[in-house]
This record gives structure tokens, C-alpha cells and sequence, in this order.
């Protein structure tokens, strides 16, 4: 087996054009000298053998390979001697012509335990601009962990496939001069994805007997690399690029080949179904509920799933048979007397199941579903009931993520009459985080949207000063509304002041958070407090006016502690949307949308950015301005 360049050298980013049979060619001698040192390890000389594993130490990557194959050695004082070297962690991981991101998550990569290892791996796979492409393939290869080198591989191959052909190709020319002749199995993968890539096809029999062959080591337990919940996640992986590249038949091929891989138990068909219709691979639904019936037949969120499947393909009488079936899994009769005999603590019981479906479909983008679910509870509950108050709050909470400005003051406003004639009532559901004070901000804040809508900008501005000093939840998001807000001057001043004084505010709470993170040992908390106070600042900052490029610093550094969370992405995408950035912008909004897809809002600052991007590409002209003071 040839071996490619020395990675501790060489970025691996496609700079070099040597083929890689040029490179294995011209790498022959090193290969022999290579193998030459792994043979003086096990020399009676102590200073040779010493020798030998400087000099292998010195190649690093490159000598890798050899290494890996070497750890058996019939010699046992060479193998324990490999073993050693392949632990040292003294292998160098990135290359001088990493870009800077990928050199800094690859410090210190060989001397982290496995778990850390992989979330370095999903670091680079969330690193933009095919920068990570030479680092994942490298992995691919070379980890030590054979579990891990697969899951480079998957990180990879999970990128989004460029649009164009000339960046396709550059990417299989990129993965090809990284993994070299390299036969593991994750470099195998990796081999094949890049000739798709390359002839912008994809090879549905050559993944199919690659597959079959793998099935086949897994039912004989004769490969400890692989196990069926990585094996469903590789065909995913091949499943939705091929779909995304347009071979939706093909793509349909191979899932169903392997969807006994999917383990029957309703959570995993949740999540088959799910995963089915999000990559428009929707016939896969009614293919689980086939190969399942009695589960399906049992469990609301997988009828629903049905539904969902047979509303995308224009089936809706179908649909709403199976979303009928699915609402009467838990009945909750309206007969006070079938109530008496179910019992109180039954009634509860279904309640509590219909709201936990609510909320299961409502997380996966079934919003539909999730409101007759929610519904249906608010039907057969007393206002002043916690199933009912419970039912009403997560309803108006999810209009409000879907910006039905009106559908969430119908249904909160009845609530928030009751709560505030009954003080007893009302703290009964406050301890049950049934907030008045929250519930009056988010009405009022949707009512001064709805306002707004309408032309009546007297009615919004009055709508979002009750928002504002009712709710800490709407105070920021309020605040916003009354800058983008018409006015004559005095209320454009009475918002400047009003804005300077919440961005001190914030700024304080910044400085307080970051005090209270020194020399504690709660430390997650305190970086959980000073992550939302960062956060909370750049939101209102750049959604606003101030300081954009201290905003954008509070960003990176809020997911710099916290990670790469949803809402912290969109935070950071906004930053970069005030700065102008509107390349950034989009990519981070894209990252966050992929994190939680079905969350409305950001959604809609997706379409808002890429919008934006796309009327800029179209005029030449440069990036909008940042929002003016007014």
C-alpha cells in the first residue's frame, strides 16, 4: 500500500497537483525506510531502537499507516513498541496550510480521551467553506480509533454537496490526495463519495454491495468497527445526499433496503419517519408502518407521521383518517358521568399524554397536528384547570414562534382575564410556570405586531411599552419593535433613551457575569449566565443600532462558552447581517436551521438573510447598510 505525502507538511486542501499515483510512486522509498524503522524497534541495541522512534516520530502522519498495520507484529517487543508510538500523542494533526479555525480545533487532538476527539471532529464538520474538508479526510484515515475514523468519514460526507461541479471535483480531488491508498474502511467510503462527487452521479450498485458486505460482517459480529445504529446513520448519510443531488429514486432504493436497521421501538420509528420526511423520501413512511402496524397503530406521534406523509403527496382524506386514529389513542370523553368512571386521575393522565404528543409534533414541525392535539385538551378542560392553563400557554407560545400574531391573543387572552380577577388561581399556576406577567408581555407584544400590520401605529406603540415593562422574556424583542417602529421625533428620542439605558444594562450584566465566574466552582453556571447575558446584548444590539462589531464579539464568545447552540447562531448571524456580512450571515443562519429545524423563527431570519444575499448578487451592489439611528 503507497502512501501520500507527509500530512505534518502538506494542508492536504487540493494545493498540491500531484496525482495520488504520482504521489504513491514517488513515495516508495520512504515507505521502505519507514518499514525499515519499525524493524529497528525491536533491535538488542537500546540507542538503535531509540533512534528508530525519533526518526518515526519525525514523520509523523505519514508514517501512520505502517504503524497501524505493524501494532501485530509477530515480534512482540516491535508491536508493544508501535502500540506506545501510536499512543504517544506526539503526532502533530494539522498542517501548515490549515487555515487557522482547523489548526486551533486540532491542538492537542491526540492527547484527548475519545469522547473529546469527536466533538473536535463535529467542530471541523461545522466549519464553513470546505475548510475542513482535508482535516476530516485526514482523520478518516488516520485515527487511531476505528469507531471515530468512521465518524470522520460520516462528518464529512455529511456536508452539503456544493452546487457547483468545479467545487464538487475540487472536493473528491481534496479527499483523494488526503486518503491516498489507504484500504480502512472509512477511507474505502470516502474513495467511492469522491468519484460520485467527481462525475456528479451517484453509484447506487457500488453502494449497495459495499453495504451488503458490511450487513454481512455486522451478522457475523466479525467487524467490532461497526454496529447497526452507525450503519443506519452511514445510509442516512447517502440516502439524503443522493436525494439532495436529485437521484430521489435511487435514494428511496437504498433506505428501504435497510430499513430493518431501524430498531422497532417507537422512538427509533419517531425518528425513521421523521428523518423520511424531511429529506422528502416520504414513501419510506408508509414502508415502516407497513413493516410495523401494530406499533404504529399504537402510538399517536408515529400516526401522525403517516398523516404528515400522505398531507406532503395531496392525500388528505387518507391524512385525516390517520390524524383521527391518532387523536383517539388517548380518549377523554366530554360525558361528565364517562369522566366519573375513568376517574380523576385517568382524565389527568390522557390530558397529560395529549400534551406531550402536542409538544413532540409541535418539535418536530408537525404544527398542524400539534394545535388540534392542543385543542382538543383546551376543548374538554376548564379554563381554570392546570391541563387547560397548560394547554392554552404552550398553544400561544407556539402561534407566537409561527408569528400568528392574532391566533396567540384568541387563545391567551381568556386565560389572562381569569388569572387576573383570581389571585388565588393565579398562584396556583404560577407554580406551575403558568406565568401571568408572561403571558399579558407575549399578547401585548404580538397585539402591537398586529397593530403594526394594520397601519395603526399608535395602537403598536402602546401594545409594545406594555410588552416591555410587563415581560423579561419580551423586554428585548419589544424593544426592537419600537425602534423599527414610525414616530414622530420625540418618540424616536424617547426609544434612543430607552434603548441606551437597556444596552448599559445588559453591558453591566456582562461585567457582573464575568466577575461572578472567577474563582467559583460552579463554573457551567456561571458560564450559562454570562452566555445569556452576552447573547441577550448582541440580539439587541444588532438588531438595533450601537456598537455592531462589539455585538459580534459578544457572539463569538457566547458560543465560544456554550457552544454551538441554535439560538446562539442566530444570534451570531444577525451580528454578521447588521455588519453587513451577508455571506456569514447566511452560513451561520444555515447552521443554526440545521440544529433546530423546525423552529420557526429561525426559518424566517433565513429566508430574510438569503433573501438579502440574493437581491445584493443580483444589483453587484454592496452589502444593505447597517440599520440607521433613529
Amino acid at each position: 500500500m503507497n502512501a501520500v505525502p507527509c500530512l505534518a507538511q502538506t494542508g492536504g486542501n487540493g494545493a498540491d497537483e500531484v496525482s495520488g499515483a504520482q504521489t504513491a510512486g514517488r513515495d516508495v522509498p520512504v515507505r521502505q525506510t519507514i518499514a525499515e524503522l519499525i524493524e529497528k524497534l525491536g533491535h538488542p541495541n537500546y540507542v538503535s531502537r531509540q533512534r528508530a522512534k525519533a526518526a518515526l516520530q519525525r514523520y509523523g502522519l505519514e508514517a501512520l499507516d505502517q504503524l497501524q498495520q505493524a501494532s501485530d507484529h509477530p515480534d512482540n517487543q516491535i508491536a508493544m513498541s508501535v502500540r506506545r508510538l501510536i499512543a504517544s500523542r506526539s503526532i502533530r494533526w494539522s498542517g501548515p496550510l490549515d487555515p487557522e479555525p482547523v489548526r486551533k480545533t486540532l491542538t492537542g487532538y491526540g492527547s484527548l480521551a475519545i469522547n473529546d476527539r469527536q466533538s473536535r471532529i463535529e467542530r471541523l464538520a461545522d466549519l464553513p467553506d470546505e475548510m475542513a474538508t482535508a482535516a476530516l479526510a485526514r482523520l478518516a484515515r488516520f485515527e487511531t480509533d476505528p469507531r471515530l475514523s468512521l465518524f470522520a468519514a460520516i462528518a464529512l460526507m455529511e456536508q452539503p454537496t456544493p452546487a457547483d461541479l468545479t467545487t464538487q471535483r475540487k472536493r473528491a480531488k481534496t479527499i483523494l490526495d488526503t486518503i491516498g491508498q489507504s484500504d480502512r474502511v472509512a477511507s474505502q467510503w470516502l474513495r467511492l463519495y469522491a468519484s460520485d462527487l467527481a462525475d456528479n452521479q451517484f453509484a447506487l450498485q457500488q453502494w449497495m454491495d459495499l453495504l451488503a458486505v458490511h450487513r454481512r460482517q455486522l451478522d457475523r459480529h466479525a467487524d467490532h468497527q461497526l454496529d447497526s445504529d452507525l450503519l443506519l446513520r452511514f445510509v442516512r448519510v447517502l440516502s439524503a445526499g443522493a436525494a439532495q443531488q436529485g437521484h430521489v429514486e435511487d435514494a428511496l432504493r437504498l433506505a428501504t433496503a435497510n430499513l430493518d436497521l431501524v430498531s422497532p421501538v417507537p422512538n427509533e420509528l419517531t425518528d425513521a419517519c421523521t428523518w423520511a420526511l424531511e429529506h422528502h423520501l416520504d414513501p419510506l413512511v408508509f414502508e415502516l408502518h407497513r413493516m410495523h402496524p401494530s406499533l404504529f397503530d399504537k402510538d399517536p406521534v408515529l400516526l401522525y407521521g403517516v398523516a404528515e406523509a400522505h398531507t406532503k403527496l395531496g392525500n388528505d382524506s387518507l391524512a385525516e383518517k390517520f390524524a383521527a386514529a391518532a387523536l383517539d389513542t388517548n380518549p377523554i370523553p366530554t360525558d361528565e358521568s364517562e369522566r366519573d368512571e375513568l376517574g380523576a386521575q385517568e382524565v389527568k393522565a390522557r390530558a397529560a399524554r395529549h400534551l406531550k404528543v402536542a409538544t413532540d409534533l409541535r418539535d418536530r414541525g408537525f404544527f398542524r397536528w400539534a394545535e388540534r392535539e392542543f385543542r382538543f385538551v383546551i376543548d374538554r378542560f376548564e379554563i381554570e384547570s392546570i391541563e387547560g392553563a397548560m394547554a392554552r400557554k404552550l398553544l400561544g407560545e407556539m402561534h407566537s414562534d409561527l408569528f400568528q400574531h392574532a391566533q396567540v391573543i384568541d387563545v391567551l387572552e381568556p386565560l389572562i382575564q381569569r388569572l387576573a380577577i383570581d389571585g388565588e388561581l393565579k398562584q396556583r399556576m404560577d407554580v406551575r410556570d403558568i406565568s401571568l406577567v408572561d403571558m399579558r408581555a407575549l399578547a401585548a407584544y404580538h397585539r402591537g405586531l398586529l397593530a403594526k400590520e394594520r397601519g395603526d401605529s399608535e395602537a403598536a406603540r402602546a401594545a409594545f411599552e406594555v410588552a416591555f415593562q410587563e415581560g423579561y422574556r419580551q423586554r428585548i424583542d419589544a424593544l426592537i419593535a419600537m425602534y423599527h417602529l414610525d414616530g414622530d421625533d420625540d418618540y424616536r428620542r424617547s426609544v434612543r433613551q430607552m434603548l441606551a439605558r437597556e444596552t448599559l444594562g445588559h453591558e453591566r450584566k456582562i461585567a457582573d457575569a464575568d466577575r461572578g465566574g472567577q474563582g467559583r466552582f460552579m463554573l457551567r453556571k456561571n458560564d450559562d449566565l454570562l452566555a445569556q447575558a452576552l447573547n441577550d446584548y448582541a440580539w439587541l444590539v444588532s438588531n438595533t443600532t450601537g456598537d455592531f462589531d462589539k455585538a459580534l464579539r459578544c457572539s463569538q464568545r457566547s458560543i465560544e462558552l456554550m457552544g454551538q447552540r441554535a439560538t446562539l447562531m442566530d444570534t451570531l448571524a444577525r451580528c454578521h447581517f447588521a455588519l453587513g456580512e451577508l455571506d456569514a450571515a447566511v452560513q451561520w443562519q444555515r447552521r443554526a436551521v440545521a440544529a433546530q429545524p423546525h423552529f420557526p423563527p429561525l426559518k424566517r431570519q433565513l429566508d430574510e438573510f438569503e433573501s438579502a444575499l440574493k437581491d445584493s448578487q443580483a444589483t453587484d451592489s454592496p452589502s444593505p447598510e447597517s440599520p440607521a439611528t433613529p
